[in-house]
């Protein structure tokens, strides 16, 4: 049985035959993996140490806005670099969701 389904403009997903189609659908002509989102936020599309991470950006950014300022585009120029880091962070959550759209490596350098 194919278990491919369109998602409706809607969001709602086309073609699924009851409870059997939980582990993929597509967006576009794009699958998205759903059986390898477990142990993911369903809300953030986070894992918990990817929240913590997070987390940790949040508190920089409010650590950073209590010091004295030294320049007056410094806090502009901190939160383009928080914004990158966010970034980088939603591009491992559609890594996951699309994994033969964008590239991954099985091993880190680090």
């Amino acid at each position: 049985m194919d278990r491919d389904h369109d998602v409706g403009a809607d969001h709602s997903v086309v073609g699924c035959l009851g409870s059997v189609c939980h582990d993929h659908f597509r967006v576009g002509t794009q699958r998205v993996r759903t059986d390898l989102m477990a142990g993911i936020n369903e809300k953030t599309g986070l894992t918990d140490k990817e929240q913590e991470v997070m987390d940790h950006l949040v508190g920089a950014v409010t650590r950073y806005a209590q010091l004295e300022v030294q320049h007056p585009m410094e806090m502009d120029d901190f939160m383009d670099s928080i914004h990158r880091l966010q970034d980088l962070m939603a591009i491992r959550v559609t890594r996951r969701a699309f994994p033969n759209g964008w590239f991954t490596r099985e091993k880190t350098r680090f």
